[in-house]
């Protein structure tokens, strides 16, 4: 971090202390937030050439973005990715809801999961993908595509929470294993604990590569 970087981290993050006491609407006041440059109104900020953001154990950076203050909601964009103890989110556009611990990924959706080492790494991409800092669940709504090893599955819609460690998948479940076998479905699970394990229910047909 440059030393003009720096300070304005600095000048920043100290506004969301000291409104805190006479301001009516909440305030994050652990976010730190470093810009190349900046406009700073009382209720809006616009950051620009390059920001990184530290909320919560995440670290955020996105080319430039916007803070509504009074609403509690930041808005990144371009080139952003979300560092998460177990992988990274990209995506071009980001909509982050102080309040709830909401964020929303949206346009070119890349999410990696790393495993152990003895189940490959989890990719997916989503047009739209909503991810809940507090549970640390994603949420897909607009169709998904996940690759793991040599398997290809697809849905229109899915759910992953962390503490259970199982993808549930909704609506023309899709799934293509590396030999060729296809399974078609309503719904389906993964267990993220063993890649190699998943069920599958409601209309299921396989198709079998002999």
């Amino acid at each position: 971090m440059t030393k003009n970087t720096f300070r304005l981290a600095i000048l920043l993050i100290l506004p969301f202390f000291l409104l805190a006491g006479f301001r009516t609407f909440p305030v994050q006041a652990s976010m730190q937030i470093s810009a190349g440059s900046l406009n700073y109104q009382e209720d809006w900020i616009d950051l620009k050439d390059g920001v990184t953001i530290f909320w919560q154990d995440l670290e955020i950076t996105s080319r430039y973005g916007e803070i509504d203050r009074e609403n509690s909601i930041a808005y990144l964009y371009e080139d952003i990715e979300m560092l998460m103890e177990r992988g990274h989110i990209r995506s071009l556009k980001m909509t982050i809801y102080l309040d709830d611990e909401d964020i929303l990924f949206e346009e070119e959706v890349e999410l990696t999961l790393e495993e152990d080492e003895d189940n490959e790494p989890l990719n997916l991409t989503a047009p739209r993908l909503l991810y809940n800092a507090e549970r640390e669940s994603y949420e897909m709504d607009s169709g998904l595509t996940i690759y793991q090893g040599g398997r290809t599955i697809t849905s229109e819609e899915g759910d992953y929470r962390e503490e259970e460690g199982i993808f549930y998948l909704r609506r023309q479940v899709e799934i293509v294993e590396e030999n060729g076998d296809r399974i078609t479905s309503d719904r389906a699970e993964i267990d993220m604990e063993d890649g190699q394990v998943f069920t599958a229910e409601g209309n299921v047909s396989i198709e079998l590569k002999l």
